[in-house]
């Protein structure tokens, strides 16, 4: 890990890696969706363990991430992060792009004409979206991780300040947080009915706290990774901390893959809580104390982490727009699924790519200048 940096430019090693496989997950469970190509058929179902690894995956590493400097903080190895400071860095890490992505979208489809279009706009901009069934997943289907992020960047220095005492009532706070979160979304869950569309009701059923445990076990993770790290646990054992890591990516595959993690998740939870953001933690922790580094931190991975916002936002318009495009070009995307795939692959990184330089790269700029 290197740690010795300030606290504004402190990086993890594997941390990268795992954000790349998370939001390569992502991209190849609503590729197969969108080209109606069911993975369950298969003894390992490819798709739904790519995309729950993926969604689980960059919450659980956001709460991690996020929540080392207040851990840092409480064992009195830096300063206490300054909150406001915080929350206009989140902020300026997750607006610029995705109101990039947003305005392009808007503009196309030409929403304002629709009915409610105004206020479809509105939720959107201010990322209120996820509090209405219609405008849940109306302008982008994966926007709807963006809004719960941006709410739980909100809570979590409150959580940290409320536990400021120390690491175990920061612990206690968190851990009290989390059961509370899930309790409250097993009672919204119980309530919610099906529509007429036939599915639940998402804002009860995919509520800020129905991922908020998700996300709280992340930051746990975050301060279980730190003392590992002070301790120095598994430094001198590279192929321990080599053959944990696959152990754990095995069995998330097996879990995710054979359905055996529906069998050990609690009623009413989503992805498999606790079995598999708990397991995915533990994947973390161990890229973090320096697993599969080698590949985790190979230049190829690391430059797609770099695009990897980038890619999540853009993604599924890309894979959209390539089902129109290329029939035109006598592709028939159907009978080329893998040609398809790397295509809006392709398309999608070079997006990302151009709008990390424009975008992304200045707005981190001014963020670590200004609010460090």
């Amino acid at each position: 890990m290197q740690m010795n940096s300030p606290p504004s430019v402190i990086r993890i090693i594997g941390i990268d890696g795992c954000r790349a496989l998370a939001c390569l997950g992502v991209f190849i469970v609503n590729y197969l969706n969108k080209v109606d190509f069911n993975s369950s058929d298969y003894f390992l179902d490819f798709g739904e363990i790519s995309g729950r690894f993926g969604i689980v995956t960059l919450i659980v590493l956001s709460g991690f991430g996020l929540s080392i400097p207040f851990w840092r903080a409480l064992a009195q190895e830096q300063r206490w992060p300054s909150t406001t400071n915080f929350w206009i860095r989140r902020f300026l890490r997750i607006a610029p792009l995705y109101y990039v992505c947003l305005i392009a979208l808007i503009v196309h489809n030409e929403v304002w004409k629709e009915s409610q279009g105004w206020t479809d706009i509105f939720l959107h901009f201010s990322f209120l979206y996820n509090y209405s069934n219609q405008f849940y997943y109306s302008l982008n289907p994966v926007f709807w991780v963006l809004a719960f992020f941006m709410h739980f960047y909100l809570i979590l220095p409150i959580l940290f300040w409320l536990g400021k005492g120390g690491t175990k009532n920061a612990m206690a706070v968190i851990i009290t947080v989390l059961l509370l979160s899930y309790l409250v979304h097993s009672y919204l869950s119980s309530q919610a009915d099906i529509g007429a569309s036939g599915t639940l009701n998402p804002v009860l059923t995919k509520s800020f706290f129905a991922y908020l445990p998700h996300f709280l076990t992340g930051t746990l993770a975050g301060w279980l990774f730190l003392v590992c790290d002070r301790k120095g646990l598994f430094a001198d054992s590279r192929f321990f901390r080599w053959f944990a890591f696959w152990l754990i990516m095995v069995l998330i595959v097996g879990g995710l893959g054979t359905r055996i993690a529906e069998l050990m998740e609690l009623p009413y939870a989503v992805y498999h809580f606790p079995m598999t953001p708990i397991l995915v933690a533990l994947l973390i922790i161990s890229a973090a104390l320096g697993s599969a580094s080698t590949f985790l931190e190979s230049a190829p991975v690391r430059y797609f982490a770099i695009l990897s916002y980038g890619v999540f936002i853009f993604h599924y318009p890309v894979i959209n727009l390539s089902l129109r495009l290329l029939p035109k070009l006598d592709v028939n995307p159907h009978q080329h699924l893998f040609l398809t795939a790397v295509f809006a692959l392709l398309v999608t990184s070079g997006i990302a790519a151009i709008t990390y330089a424009l975008v992304e790269k200045p707005a981190r700029l001014i963020s670590r200048k200004y609010f460090s």
